[in-house]
């Protein structure tokens, strides 16, 4: 421990790069870890298969119902595309900055 604390304070100047290699890792780890999951859960394959097959038109009550189900399911689709030109955005932008970075200095 004596040795980290040293390693840390001796290099100083890195720490941000430290920082954002130990929060990219965890990211990958993340991502990848939900990728298997999603892929290989036989739960979760269920769950999608029963929810993609009861929404029909018959299975609804009311028009009410249904219009309730399609503006939360517009909304769930709007967020979904925002979430993830945001994600595609950022990351870009996470890659880029070096560059910036570089062309500057």
């Amino acid at each position: 421990v004596f040795f980290g604390i040293l390693f840390f304070v001796g290099n100083h100047d890195t720490l941000p790069l430290i920082a954002n290699n130990i929060s990219e890792v965890l990211l990958n780890i993340t991502v990848t870890s939900k990728i298997l999951i999603l892929r290989f859960s036989n739960d979760i394959r269920k769950v999608l298969i029963t929810v993609n097959n009861n929404m029909q038109s018959e299975h609804f009550d009311t028009d009410e119902e249904k219009e309730i189900y399609l503006e939360y399911a517009i909304k769930g689709k709007n967020m979904g595309k925002f979430i993830t030109n945001f994600i595609i955005g950022a990351a870009t932008g996470f890659y880029l900055r070096p560059l910036g970075v570089i062309t500057i200095s």
